[in-house]
């Protein structure tokens, strides 16, 4: 298209306005007429804002009934800026109070351009620095998104939280110091944002920070010395060198401390004296207190503790060993230490079981597989009493379980061996991150899923076909000498691996089936023309199971339940992980014969037989059209 015969565009941007809060226009002026602060007067902001939001919406109600509705609107404002929960300085640092399905309580982003407005002129007027720097921080965020600037309540918003944090952080009261330490947070960044120039600021807001960490470590403040050191090593490390010999000195006096969890913290602070030393430039100085961290992380590993945690501590002291030039000699010693400690971990342990009525799928089972020829037999076990697990299904489980179980969900856990050795480490669920949603699902298709399909349901249907048909490897052979699915070459070992499964012998089936669902995947990629090689150090490899599973064109191979299942079984750390495990001999002959190797064969059953899985189709179709006549 000729450019020439376009109509001019503008390019201003105009941003969409939002509802807003407030439902009808008022005059700005009204604020100043209104009386819509003198509620809160004397209120403590520490830890009582649902208190504050109350009193502001029993004030917002009364107004309402006195029919001066125009005045209400403005408490109905003041009470959404104070029930905003501040998530930390992020992009988007305020998120609703509550949120149930599509409803929450107020955010930013309902703020409409008058809303805006009248916050920018509460702010101004607001006389206690707590809502000052609320309320100007609120509009500050909203304003972008109705088209203003926002900018001079940003210096606001940072002058008014230095201000409220300043008297608290260095008090007397433990909780306001702590409590006002997020204020000084804030502060630091909208003024390193927004008075980046303003050099008193600067001094007034790093001197108040120093402060509160030498009042800090006088009284113990833990929560407020790590924070606020933190804030150094990231924003200000000529205060580095201070800080950080302020701290090593005060924590010599922690081991005598009547306090568990300050004894407890003494790792942790020394390993941020090493990172403040580090940020002033003073290497040595680092490894010691990198040294002295391990050390005491060995002396609370020789604890009465439970053994799961003492090894976690000894592993990490052995780790900052390491890697900060201790002894080796006796880090082999503390080797030795932390392997007699993880053969303990098992006697705290205890198994937790629940009976469940399987007749019912003992049944089904029974009605499905019918045929006494085997071929026919081998298709009714791999497509007629069960499908692979659908990912979308399981998603939708675990994230409506995560609603249902909260707690089960908040925490990080760890995964040990029957050595006590920590095999696979996972933090707390969070669906929206892609890998921690399919750790999830793994794991509640390991858990949940597999132990019912392998134990009850394949262990019964290969007994039946068994029974009836009495396999040989001959048959067997036929099989997958017939199967496109097959690799060449490869027949003879999924044979016999196939036929120990029919005869129950899953250490033979493990022994030979394992190492087979590699190269089945490969011949997969390859007949669909999709290359499997990698270019390492100049020469090309074969990419290993792994690396396929999480291929960028794994869609045209395999369905996403198929790519879940074999991760499930071979690869995933939260799943069975066979193909790991068994290639670096971790797995154990009395573990062969697992619900992990059963699954894995009905699953390669399931991709041999594929391509004549109509077949059964037919036949089942057959079947009934047989029975509706004799009806």
């Amino acid at each position: 298209m000729d450019s020439n015969n376009q109509a001019p565009q503008d390019d201003t941007c105009v941003p969409t306005v939002a509802p807003g809060i407030i439902e009808r226009p008022i005059e700005l002026e009204l604020i100043d007429q209104v009386d819509w602060e003198s509620h809160l007067d004397g209120h403590d902001w520490t830890n009582h804002r649902w208190d504050a939001v109350q009193q502001t919406d029993a004030r917002f109600r009364q107004l309402v009934e006195e029919g001066r509705v125009d005045d209400a609107q403005i408490l109905k404002l003041l009470s959404a800026a104070i029930s905003m929960h501040f998530i930390g300085n992020l992009p988007e640092p305020f998120s609703p109070m509550w949120q149930q399905g599509d409803r929450c309580s107020p955010a930013p982003q309902h703020l409409g351009l008058l809303d805006v407005q009248c916050l920018e002129k509460m702010a101004s007027k607001a006389s206690n620095n707590w809502l000052k720097a609320r309320l100007a921080d609120v509009a500050c965020v909203a304003a972008p998104k109705v088209g203003l600037k926002g900018w001079e309540m940003g210096g606001l918003a940072a002058r008014a939280y230095l201000d409220h944090a300043k008297p608290l952080v260095t008090g007397d009261e433990p909780l306001k110091a702590m409590d006002s330490v997020e204020s000084l947070q804030r502060s630091l960044h909208l003024g390193w944002r927004y008075l980046r120039k303003n050099d008193a600021f600067r001094e007034e807001v790093w001197a108040t920070v120093t402060d509160a960490i030498r009042h800090a470590l006088q009284n113990q403040l833990l929560g407020v010395i790590f924070a606020l050191s933190e804030e150094i090593i990231q924003r200000q490390h000529s205060f580095s060198e201070r800080t950080a010999e302020d701290l090593e000195q005060s924590i010599e006096g922690w081991f005598s401390s009547e306090h568990p969890a300050v004894v407890d913290s003494i790792p942790r602070a020394y390993k941020l004296a090493a990172r403040l030393w580090h940020a002033a430039r003073n290497e040595p100085r680092s490894e010691i207190c990198y040294g002295k961290a391990a050390e005491a992380l060995i002396q609370k590993a020789r604890g009465d503790r439970q053994a799961m945690v003492r090894s976690d501590w000894m592993a990490e002291g052995i780790a900052l060993l390491r890697r900060h030039r201790g002894d080796r000699t006796r880090i082999k010693e503390l080797q030795s230490e932390l392997a007699d400690i993880r053969r303990t971990i098992s006697d705290e342990m205890h198994s937790v079981s629940h009976p469940i009525d399987t007749r019912e799928l003992v049944s089904l089972v029974e009605q499905k597989v019918t045929s006494i020829d085997l071929p026919t037999a081998l298709l009714e076990i791999a497509f007629a009493f069960s499908t692979f697990t659908s990912v979308e299904q399981i998603e939708a489980e675990v994230i409506e379980t995560s609603k249902r179980y909260v707690l089960q969900h908040l925490f990080a856990r760890v995964v040990y061996n029957d050595e006590g050795v920590p095999v696979e480490r996972g933090d707390a669920f969070d669906p929206n991150d892609p890998a921690n949603l399919e750790q999830h699902v793994i794991e509640n298709i390991c858990r949940y899923h597999h132990p019912l399909l392998a134990n009850v349901a394949i262990m019964h249907a290969t007994a039946l076909v068994r029974n009836r048909s009495e396999p040989t490897l001959t048959d067997l052979l036929d099989l997958t000498q017939a199967s496109p699915v097959v690799p060449e070459g490869h027949e003879w070992s999924l044979a016999r691996g196939l036929l120990a499964g029919l005869n129950h012998d899953w250490e033979e089936a493990a022994i030979f089936l394992i190492p087979q669902a590699e190269p089945l995947v490969r011949a997969a990629f390859k007949r669909n023309n999709i290359n499997t090689l990698a270019v390492k150090d100049g020469v090309e490899q074969e990419k290993s199971l792994s690396e396929l599973l999480i291929h960028e064109d794994i869609a045209q191979v395999f369905h996403q339940d198929i790519v879940i299942e074999l991760k499930a079984i071979l690869t995933h750390r939260s799943g069975h992980n066979l193909r790991n495990l068994f290639g670096h001999g971790l797995i154990k002959d009395e573990h062969l014969a697992s619900t992990a190797t059963i699954v894995l064969w009905w699953t390669l059953l399931r991709l041999l037989l594929w391509p004549f899985r109509n077949r059964l189709l037919e036949e089942t179709q057959k079947t009934e059209s047989h029975q509706r006549k004799c009806e």
